[in-house]
């Protein structure tokens, strides 16, 4: 596979982006973890195995022809969205409900990404509150499902559902 096509298909990868959540990974003194490193979230710890298993030594990650196959963000209640490759000090602040600044900032980001994000399916992991706010930005996404099949519900399902998500796309 040639530079261009995975170019190409690294392009068409489709956006997901998980909530923070309020308990976070502890930087050492001085330091800052990255975004993928910092949240102790359920989605997050899901999303952490499932990147541990590509990554692994049985995992896909050494073939040169390997994309990553999703593109992830973090929803930050305090920095709006933040790659998950970038580096994140330690912050304790949930996402303001109705907040201009915060809305402001957010907007700013998602016509900023727009041209970059335009055509690829955008999931979001996240609670209500966090949705809103990515709605009054005006990003269109799917919010992935808190019910189970078992007609359960909360964040265990979540869980499940994001697994399964994330499954299908490395599949891809």
């Amino acid at each position: 596979m040639s530079v261009e096509q995975i170019l190409a298909l690294a392009r068409q990868r489709p956006i997901l982006i998980i909530a923070c959540s309020e308990k976070k990974n502890q930087a050492p003194p001085g330091d800052v973890l990255l975004g993928h490193e910092i949240y102790k979230g359920r989605a997050w710890q899901v999303y952490r195995a499932w990147r541990g298993a590509l990554a692994g030594p049985d995992g896909p990650l050494g073939r040169r022809d390997f994309v990553w196959p999703v593109e992830v963000w973090a929803m930050s209640g305090k920095f709006g969205l933040v790659p998950e490759l970038a580096a994140i000090p330690d912050y304790n602040q949930r996402v303001p409900t109705d907040d201009p600044a915060y809305r402001s900032l957010l907007a700013s980001q998602v016509t900023r990404l727009r041209p970059s994000w335009a055509g690829r399916p955008i999931v979001f992991v996240g609670s209500k509150v966090y949705a809103k706010e990515l709605r009054h930005a005006k990003l269109q996404f799917e919010q992935l499902s808190w019910r189970c099949g078992s007609g359960g519900a909360g964040w265990g399902c979540l869980g499940q559902n994001l697994a399964r998500w994330l499954e299908g796309q490395a599949r891809r």
